[in-house]
């Protein structure tokens, strides 16, 4: 039962598994919740709340900015320390570097640092939750194939009996035993 179960299971997934030996419904259900397209969205979520997480955390730190600039001037210009033009090329650059620190923001920093770590945590219940899931749908999946395979079977012995039963009323019908009503009756629960 359990080697038809993973021959469905390749056919619906449309994947192709070769293994040595018949795969159990435990590894299934692990295949699954590793493989599932669900569980990795979840993780990208997870991914991203972590990177929410640490930005929130550089919020706490100053921010530093950086320039630069230059100025080329060639030909005819004026010469700013005499005012006077000149013929000569001049190169101007400047430096500039900023720092700041934010003080206070009404724990505006702190509050969106806990919102991230809940987040964080949310998505890694939420993955588990995902898998969890997952592996319930395959389990399910196998117990309805499972109860679908002893049905049939149940079907297939009733089907014989039923049968058994209906050549026996025709034979003690040809004996005199029981009438024709009684085997119409036999070929309609057949």
């Amino acid at each position: 039962m359990k080697r038809l179960f993973l021959s469905i299971f390749t056919i619906a997934a449309g994947v192709s598994i070769y293994a040595s030996e018949p795969w159990t419904v435990e590894r299934c259900m692990q295949y699954a919740s590793e493989h599932s397209h669900t569980v990795r969205q979840q993780q990208f979520a997870l991914d991203d709340s972590r990177a929410i997480k640490t930005q929130a955390i550089g919020a706490f730190l100053p921010s530093v900015y950086g320039s630069t600039s230059v100025q080329i001037n060639f030909g005819r210009a004026i010469n700013p320390e005499t005012n006077t033009y000149t013929d000569i090329s001049t190169l101007y650059n400047g430096y500039g570097l900023q720092a700041s620190l934010t003080v206070f923001d009404g724990l505006q920093r702190y509050n969106q640092l806990r919102m991230a770590k809940a987040n964080v945590a949310m998505g890694r219940s939420g993955i588990m939750a995902e898998k969890d899931d997952v592996a319930l749908k395959v389990y399910k999946a196998y117990m309805d194939l499972a109860y679908c395979l002893g049905a049939i079977d149940h079907t297939s012995k009733k089907r014989d009996e039923s049968l058994a039963l209906l050549h026996q009323t025709e034979v003690m019908a040809e004996v005199g035993q029981k009438s024709d009503a009684d085997v119409a009756q036999m070929r309609a629960t057949l």
